[in-house]
């Protein structure tokens, strides 16, 4: 139990405290495990992403559920129906966060609050900004709150919007179709270029074959095209 004291430390200091405390562990035990990196094994290393004590992958199954009368459709069928629901997801998400009575989350502002009032003996001191110094004590540590909560960081995150698609008897296809011709000729320009730069700078050490095998493979390209056509 020992062990897991030291390993569930919330903050280095903590952890550093726990392990050199008399009789906490042994000392074959503490040089065995100092030998591991700690920033695998101590929480206080952690990232602020991996503080919890249960981690739950249940972002998959959400996402599953959400879209659940378009999972068996027809492939395009099941994009478009994902993309309209994303679309009206923005605009419900946008619309929440105008509403917030604050600059961070709410979630986030009720877990701090809960947290605060659980701290009876702590003093807690805002800096106006997203830092919070709290003390007790002789100890005093500083809260910063990540801007992935702030109001703004929402409303970025939803700046871009889904456009609206019309039927498919509106779409264009011939006045903005690709000159397939002008393309290819300007590949072959680039390609011939390209050889003659490296022979350049080879001293003519460059295999003739090939630059022939690409001006044929561009005129059979070409070729191809105008039978199409």
């Amino acid at each position: 139990m020992k062990f897991f004291t030291c390993a569930w430390s919330t903050f280095v200091e903590e952890f550093k405290d726990n392990l050199t405390c008399p009789g906490s562990l042994k000392k074959e035990l503490a040089k065995d495990a100092v030998t591991y990196n700690v920033k695998y094994w101590v929480r206080a290393y952690f990232t602020s992403r991996c503080k919890s004590w249960v981690v739950d992958n249940n972002m998959s199954g959400s996402f599953n559920s959400w879209i659940d009368e378009c999972r068996f459709l027809p492939v395009i069928r099941m994009c478009d129906g994902i993309r309209l629901k994303m679309m009206a997801k923005w605009v419900e998400s946008e619309t929440q966060v105008c509403c917030w009575n604050s600059d961070f989350s709410p979630k986030c502002m009720d877990l701090f609050e809960s947290s605060r009032y659980l701290a009876i003996d702590c003093r807690v001191f805002f800096n106006g900004d997203d830092r919070y110094e709290v003390v007790e004590g002789q100890d005093r540590h500083l809260v910063n709150v990540s801007h992935y909560y702030h109001k703004d960081t929402y409303i970025a995150s939803y700046r871009t919007k889904l456009q609206p698609i019309r039927g498919k008897k509106f779409w264009d296809t011939i006045s903005s179709h690709y000159n397939l011709h002008q393309l290819l000729t300007y590949v072959g320009d680039l390609i011939r270029k390209g050889l003659e730069l490296r022979k350049q700078r080879d001293g003519g050490k460059i295999q003739h074959l090939a630059t022939k095998e690409v001006s044929q493979l561009h005129l059979i390209c070409l070729n191809k095209l105008d039978l199409k056509d």
